[in-house]
């Protein structure tokens, strides 16, 4: 459980948690959120869990998170009963996920190239391109981090 003495660090490492699931949570690039929570979903909703659950109920309530994190996470209680489920999570990650890649994708040919990127973004995300085309798909992004060759996304919002 975090406290108000915690360091902004652990909320920051929990934020670049939820952007690499915001990334991984779909094991395709048609994946949809009605495929159900995934094993980068589970570990990230136990991590939240193991910090945030104040009341040790099981539930990841939005009124036990920080402020800065409830600003960004509250949006996954899609039916506001203040509990966010490991499947609000999913979907959470699945859409946000989406909308990233699309908002990045400015020619929308599904791939990501260095100048849509940026240089900073690109140099993190290269190495992702299994293909060596220049380019980095949904898909490649999904094995690069699976396989632990790209473990954290660059925060870009």
């Amino acid at each position: 459980m975090l406290t108000s003495k915690t360091p902004s660090l652990t909320i920051r490492a929990l934020i670049v948690a939820l952007s690499v699931l915001c990334v991984s949570t779909t094991r395709s690039s048609d994946a949809r959120a009605d495929d159900g929570p995934t094993a980068a979903t589970a570990r990230v909703y136990q991590r939240l869990l193991d910090h945030f659950d104040a009341n040790h109920d099981g539930r990841l309530q939005t009124s036990e998170l920080p402020a800065s994190l409830r600003e960004r996470l509250g949006q996954a209680d899609t039916d506001h009963d203040g509990v966010i489920t490991p499947q609000e999570l999913h979907t959470f990650g699945v859409q946000r996920r989406a909308a990233r890649f699309a908002k990045a994708d400015k020619n929308g040919d599904g791939k990501l190239e260095p100048s849509e990127v940026g240089p900073a973004r690109w140099a993190h995300l290269k190495v992702a391109d299994a293909d060596g085309d220049g380019k980095v798909t949904l898909d490649e992004i999904e094995r690069a981090i699976a396989s632990g060759t790209l473990t954290s996304s660059v925060d870009d919002d």
